[in-house]
């Protein structure tokens, strides 16, 4: 089931879930990575996690294709990386990645 919160505040829902199959993230804020990192905390040991980036809401000044590495190198710190995808034209600076933990 969805959760409906604030995901940079996981104090705030962490007694009202469990720990999930998957994490699906797609907000549009500038600490995209470190949100996700706060949450790990739910998702079970082989579980899957859909993490979608937007590059203009990281900074609307660089390239985008540096704002994805950048994160991609973020992301691997604690992640594998198990596929990644351009979402253009259907969602213009905007990637897809499918990971799971270490």
């Amino acid at each position: 089931a969805p959760l409906l919160a604030n995901a940079a505040k996981p104090d705030t829902y962490r007694n009202r879930i469990k720990k999930a199959d998957i994490i699906i993230q797609d907000i549009a804020q500038k600490q995209q990575v470190q949100i996700l990192f706060k949450n790990l905390q739910f998702l079970k040991e082989r579980g899957l996690i859909f993490f979608s980036v937007k590059a203009r809401s990281i900074d609307v000044t660089r390239r985008p294709s540096a704002i994805f590495k950048e994160v991609e190198d973020q992301l691997k710190q604690k992640l594998h990386i198990l596929d990644k995808k351009d979402l253009s034209p259907l969602e213009k600076d905007h990637m897809l990645f499918l990971c799971q933990l270490k």
